[in-house]
């Protein structure tokens, strides 16, 4: 009897050449679905139903990768499952995003973002910019002399 002993497909992507992961809130995302299902918050034939669904009810974007797509599709239908088993309120995530915004903008420049600046002022200013008006930038400095 004959044996195979290289499984490997020639052109075929593999780990080193794709990474699984473009940003580490994907790998986050991924981890809470399992991690989830296997603290039988739900059963992994529920969330493959949710996560087939949401694919189809939303499909890419233009300018998306199909890993921004299809993380995107990930998290969307995690929410919707934690809904759906009440783990999650409507309105929590987007709720829980915009502080995580907040926190980003008020965060002084070079320190780590915290939820905890979320609250609290901006210690360095910041103009708000009206949608849609032109941006004034101040012209580069000429380079030194030598």
């Amino acid at each position: 009897m004959a044996h195979i002993t290289n499984l490997t497909m020639p052109h075929a992507p593999s780990d080193a050449d794709v990474p699984t992961f473009d940003a580490p809130w994907q790998a986050q995302a991924f981890a809470m679905a399992v991690l989830l299902s296997r603290s039988e918050h739900f059963p992994w034939h529920d969330w493959v139903r949710a996560l087939g669904e949401e694919i189809g009810h939303s499909p890419g974007r233009a300018g998306e990768s199909a890993n921004e797509t299809y993380y995107r599709q990930w998290l969307s239908a995690l929410e919707g499952i934690l809904m759906a088993k009440g783990l999650l309120a409507a309105g929590d995530a987007a709720k829980r995003a915009a502080e995580w915004r907040a926190a980003y903008v008020n965060t002084p420049h070079g320190q780590a973002v915290e939820l905890a600046h979320a609250t609290c002022s901006p210690a360095h200013a910041h103009k708000e910019i009206t949608q849609g008006a032109p941006l004034t930038v101040s012209p580069a400095s000429p380079p030194p002399t030598r």
